[in-house]
């Protein structure tokens, strides 16, 4: 006897206490309206959202009234032609956004949609309504907005450079710090490139640390740079910039942040000038002389090159002094100055080792060249500037040259003081013997 066959027929239909039982477990409110408008079921999370059931006689245009449903935001009360379950009664699907209930304890804002459902002839049987408490959204939302809104206040308001650029180096935003910081405005930057904008000498070096924050190697760095305005004018920023990627780790786009450190720059290189340069004349002073001896030393030790030390003493500062008083024995000295700097290249050193010593600093001069310089020195010095005039300072120069890396500095420079002193003595020796 051969078995009986599984029944392959459609599954049983839900009854309506069945169906009724289903919906009221669904996470959304459900409420029905027959094809005559009038409200037949609310499943009960419609019952908790709205604050009640279906109310004996609700029909389509009463629903407003009967549940207090208003535009959201306002008093007026939700018109029922835009109803999602008014107009599924139509034959149409729809959602709105702007719907809120108001209960005695609170006022609920509701996402409702609406849908049509047909009997077996085509005609609208029921018109569905299905909505949820947004309330929490809202809330979020507007958190949302307010962080949005502080970090907007923050951003534009910030004393310091922020902005936010593409992984291309485009500016996608950027506050008035940093506008004012490089010159052109929020339009100007939001069309152009960090490199468009940074001096041609910082460039790689900040495209190379960005290619290390993209590869992994670095989540944020700080440098010292400089904008070029579209004056021209240059401004020194410190920048820190890091990366902003994704929770999987795909990156989006860099956050950067700019102070404006020119006035501080300034500040260090004058003190650094006044620390390596006499006040006076502006010319190195000893501390420097040295250093620029010694580092032409170690060329001489790796290269074949020769150094050259003048060492000037000026014969009638004392003359000068006496006759212009001390305020133009100074600008005697600028004059001495000025005289040796147009006897020296630019790659040469000049400087003030006392009251009335100077001393040069040539590289690679053979003893043709040295001649030369030293008649350059006095022709120069013959017509000093002091202040609209022109007058002749005479020099005792002392002159030590360095082939050797065995040389120190001092060594040298005292070799040349002392070539010097033996001048001025030849000199004081003439004058006597005359």
């Amino acid at each position: 006897m051969e078995g009986k066959k599984p029944s392959t027929g459609s599954s049983r239909k839900l009854g309506r206490e069945e169906l009724a039982a289903v919906l009221d477990r669904l996470p959304v409110g459900v409420f029905v309206l027959d094809a005559t408008g009038q409200a037949v079921f609310a499943n009960t999370m419609a019952k908790q959202v709205l604050g009640r059931g279906v109310a004996a006689d609700t029909t389509a245009h009463m629903l407003a009234e009967t549940y207090d449903a208003h535009v959201a935001g306002s008093d007026e009360l939700y018109p029922t032609e835009r109803m999602p379950v008014v107009r599924a009664l139509t034959g149409e699907t729809s959602r709105v956004d702007d719907m809120e209930i108001r209960r005695p304890d609170r006022t609920v804002p509701m996402r409702v949609w609406g849908a049509p459902i047909y009997d077996g002839e085509g005609r609208v049987a029921y018109a569905v309504a299905a909505f949820e408490d947004v309330s929490e959204v809202r809330q979020a939302e507007g958190a949302r907005r307010e962080a949005d809104e502080r970090f907007r206040v923050a951003f534009d308001n910030a004393p310091i450079g922020m902005a936010l650029q593409a992984l291309d180096g485009h500016f996608a935003q950027a506050n008035r710090a940093m506008c004012t910081l490089t010159g052109y405005s929020g339009p100007e930057l939001l069309g152009m490139t960090f490199q468009e904008v940074t001096h041609a000498d910082d460039v790689d070096a900040d495209s190379e640390f960005l290619g290390r924050l993209l590869a992994g190697e670095l989540s944020s760095y700080q440098m010292e740079k400089r904008y070029v305005r579209p004056s021209g004018e240059v401004r020194w920023a410190l920048l820190s910039r890091s990366l902003v990627r994704t929770s999987t780790g795909k990156p989006v786009h860099f956050v950067t942040q700019a102070e404006d450190i020119t006035e501080r720059r300034q500040a260090q290189e004058e003190l650094a000038h006044q620390a390596f340069h006499d006040p006076l004349t502006g010319l190195a002073n000893r501390a420097l002389l040295l250093d620029r001896l010694q580092h032409g030393l170690d060329r001489i030790g790796r290269h074949d090159a020769t150094l050259a030390v003048f060492y000037l003493d000026l014969d009638n500062l004392k003359m000068i002094n006496d006759t212009l008083g001390h305020e133009g024995g100074d600008e005697a000295l600028i004059g001495v100055a000025k005289a040796l700097r147009s006897s020296a290249r630019a790659e040469d050193t000049v400087a003030r080792v006392g009251g009335d010593e100077f001393v040069v600093v040539f590289e690679n001069l053979d003893d043709a060249a040295v001649s030369m310089v030293s008649q350059r020195m006095e022709h120069a010095l013959a017509q000093v500037e002091v202040g609209t005039s022109r007058m002749s300072v005479g020099a005792s120069i002392g002159i030590a040259r360095a082939s050797a890396s065995e040389n120190t500095a001092d060594g040298l420079l005292r070799q040349a003081d002392a070539a010097m002193y033996a001048v001025k003595l030849s000199r004081r020796a003439a004058v006597n013997d005359a």
